[in-house]
Formats: structure tokens, sequence, C-alpha cells
């Protein structure tokens, strides 16, 4: 080991040495801070293990926590059972949502293995993003409305599977930008 390397180690030793001793004699004073840290990390980043019930579904009944129903991969695959492998869904849901990406993909591992095309709806005017178009001759069937209200137009005959997940038949001249729409 060479001079340089021992003065570093020699350097981690006393730093963390005197980092263990700090902490060992202001317990008292660092222990309110580490609490404080923790219940901030807990506002920051909620415990949501609670809500799930385990199983083969715990991830992604956790990743699917917006969706506000019980189990609900199990939910969602039930509603998908009647559509065959070579049917469509498309996904619609809030594109400035921070969880978009995370519940459309969680979705498709769900839907699989029928195919899902995506579409984000954004609130500030822009047209709507297409990420996902089904293969050429393969047809729609089911359009999921996720965190996202259908438009009036459609919302009388959408099922409505919980509070924010709601289902309609897709129809072959509804133009995608439409789902979109107010």
């Amino acid at each position: 080991m060479s001079a340089k390397q021992m003065s570093g180690l020699v350097l981690i030793v006393i730093v963390a040495g005197g980092l263990i001793a700090f902490l060992a004699f202001n317990r008292p004073r660092v222990r309110p801070f580490l609490q404080t840290l923790k219940q901030q990390a807990g506002k920051a980043a909620p415990d949501v293990s609670a809500r799930a019930g385990g199983g083969a579904y715990a991830s992604s009944d956790r990743f699917l926590s917006d969706a506000r129903i019980g189990k609900p991969s199990e939910t969602l695959r039930a509603a998908m059972a009647d559509l065959s492998p070579d049917e469509t869904i498309l996904f619609v849901g809030a594109l400035n949502d921070p969880a978009f990406v995370r519940d459309f993909l969680t979705v498709s591992y769900l839907s699989w293995p029928r195919q899902i095309a995506v579409i984000g709806c954004d609130k500030s005017g822009r047209p709507p993003h297409v990420l996902y178009r089904p293969r050429d001759g393969v047809k729609i069937k089911r359009a999921m409305f996720f965190v996202q209200r259908p438009p009036e137009a459609m919302a009388k005959a959408a099922q409505a599977i919980g509070p924010n997940i709601r289902l309609i038949e897709a129809s072959e001249n509804t133009d995608w930008t439409s789902y979109c729409s107010p």
C-alpha cells in the first residue's frame, strides 16, 4: 500500500471515528433531528405497504394505488378478461400526472397478451400525446380512462370500475384526439 493510500485510509478512519464519537456524546440533541428527518421522509414518500395485501400482485397493486379500489390488479384483469388476445385496449391518462407512465406500464403488464395503445391528455391546451399506437390492422376494442375523466359525450356509456377508472367500448370511427376532449 502506498503512502498516499495509507494516509487516505487513516483520514477515513479518523473522520468515521469522529462522527461516531460526536453521535455518542450528542445523542439527546441528534435524536430529535433524526426523528424530524424520518417524519419528513414519510411525507415525501408515504408508506403504501399497508394498502398492498401481498400475494401475486403485491407490486402492481402498490403501483395502481391511484385507482383507489380494492385488489386493483385482479379487478383490472377481470375487466379485460373478455377481450381476445388480438384486441387492443386504449389507455387514456393525464399526461401531466407524475404517475402516468408507471400506471400505463402496469396496466400493460396486467393486460398481457393483449396489446395496449396509450394516449396522454394534456390539460394545458396542447394536443394529446400518442405514446403507443396499435399494430396495423389491430382494432381498439375498449378505452380505459385512468385518473382521467372521459369526455362528456362518452361519459354516459362509461362503465365505472372505481372512482378513478372508467371503461368504454371504443368505436372504429372515433378520432384518437376526441378521447381527450372535454
